[in-house]
């Protein structure tokens, strides 16, 4: 009997421990990966981007210097990119039945200061990106060929329309980095 409690005593301490585990080393943890937003990364060159940032101290003071044009070289052209924790999942659906899973990866092109508001508002982002995504299912959008550029452009158009309907100004392009379907 007390062979039995001890071991289910052990087992649940071991599920305890892997939970505590998953959830302090899970990507976006700021007390493990930084203070920078995890979904938000500078492309400029001499930005800020988080951990590395103090590595980037002098690159910061040589790009406070004006151009040619006596502008701020850094602000010309800045970008950063939000990344989404998870790929968007799309349903398929033809005859009341689930043909095929359509898999997308996708960025956001943003002005570099609204990376912290992004974050904020990721789950409103998701739900607004997935409704159009379903709506392009059911147009049929993903049924046919996923590859035109034309119906690749629409796709984009459409998302990146949907995303301004949460977040208006700042968000300048949506970009598809992976994008399958698995047909069932």
């Amino acid at each position: 009997m007390i062979k039995n409690l001890v071991g289910g005593f052990i087992m649940v301490i071991f599920v305890i421990g892997g939970a505590i585990a998953a959830d302090a080393l899970k990507p976006g943890d700021k007390r493990f990966f930084g203070n920078a937003a995890p979904a938000a990364t500078a492309a400029a060159p001499g930005e800020n981007a988080g951990p590395a940032g103090a590595e980037n101290a002098g690159a910061q003071e040589k790009s406070s210097k004006k151009d040619a044009h006596g502008g701020n070289p850094a602000n010309t052209g800045s970008t950063a990119y939000y990344k989404f924790s998870r790929q968007f999942i799309v349903p398929v659906v033809s005859d009341s039945n689930v043909q095929s899973l359509v898999i997308l990866d996708l960025n956001l092109e943003i002005d570099p200061n609204l990376g912290e508001s992004l974050y904020a508002m990721d789950p409103k982002l998701r739900d607004v990106i997935m409704t159009e995504l379903i709506a392009l299912s059911n147009e049929g959008r993903f049924a046919r060929r996923m590859t035109d550029p034309s119906n690749y452009a629409e796709i984009r158009m459409r998302l990146l329309t949907a995303v301004q309907t949460v977040q208006a100004k700042g968000v300048r392009d949506v970009l598809i980095l992976d994008l399958a379907r698995q047909d069932q």
